[in-house]
């Protein structure tokens, strides 16, 4: 039992979650966190009985800029720190936080694939198709 309260302890800690960790945050009335919060909080349970893989479905959608790249510094660490894979589909995501991808797959309206590699591969194949890449900081 320790074990386990020493992995959520953990958890919470590297989602900046520690505060929160015994808020109940369920009720529709009164979620009792923000949406980031309520995001790091579903990529926490996600975390929990550690996998080799975290699977994440648009983990900043409904975010503003620095809350997405707040989540993307996080996702960022654990990878790092955890040795895990993170899987995430994220639409739009800004320069900043595409700069902290280590690999990338971007796929067309239809499915197909469009680019497969890293960030810095990416930027340089659409500027050799002659894209005008927009800079945001």
């Amino acid at each position: 039992m320790e074990g386990a309260r020493a992995e959520l302890q953990d958890i919470a800690v590297s989602l900046n979650m520690y505060m929160w960790q015994d808020v109940v945050t369920g009720t529709e009335q009164d979620s009792g966190i923000s949406g980031g919060e309520r995001k790091r909080a579903n990529i926490g349970v996600g975390l929990v009985g550690f996998s080799p893989v975290l699977f994440l479905d648009e983990p900043t959608s409904g975010m503003d800029a620095a809350g997405s790249y707040a989540i993307s510094k996080i996702l960022r660490r654990l990878a790092n720190t955890k040795a895990m894979n993170i899987i995430a589909v994220m639409h739009m995501p800004r320069q900043d936080s595409f700069g902290l991808f280590e690999h990338v797959l971007l796929l067309g309206g239809n499915g197909s694939q469009i680019f497969e590699g890293s960030p810095d591969e990416c930027n340089t194949y659409f500027i050799d198709l002659k894209f005008r890449l927009k800079r945001f900081v």
